[in-house]
């Protein structure tokens, strides 16, 4: 068993990793003036996929789509596209969804780079990948 002083230590150096490393995720968002949403696989089920558009040095946007089961991905792709465009300024992004099933979002003119992420998906069986240029 551990002594009292030697289990409090413990206890605060996990708190303090833990905190570093939230404070690292922050810190190292990567920000680009391009990001691609690619989709695989099928939705499984019916669902949100919940997404943060954040702008370098800025403000956090959330962008929601719903998601219905064995909906073909290029149709997904476009619920997306359309998500992207509806609920982000149209002064600052640039939407377009390929004829592969992908999605493309860009910045337009001056506006800041940012970062893209799924923060949450409630669709089971969908893959969502992000890349960025």
């Amino acid at each position: 068993m551990l002594e009292r002083p030697t289990a409090y230590r413990f206890v605060y150096l996990a708190a303090i990793c833990a905190l570093a490393a939230l404070v690292a995720s922050a810190a190292f968002a990567q920000y680009s003036a391009r990001w691609r949403v690619q989709l695989g696989d099928e939705a499984k089920s019916d669902g949100t996929l919940i997404f943060n558009v954040e702008r370098e040095g800025g403000s956090v946007l959330q962008v929601y789509v719903s998601v219905t089961r064995a909906t073909p991905l290029n149709e997904i792709a476009a619920a997306i596209g359309d998500g992207f465009t509806e609920q982000l300024p149209a002064d600052e992004f640039d939407v377009t969804v390929d004829e592969r099933g992908s999605v493309q979002l860009r910045k337009k003119g001056n506006a800041p780079d940012f970062a893209l992420e799924l923060l949450r998906s409630t669709v089971t069986g969908l893959k969502v990948r992000l890349n960025h240029r």
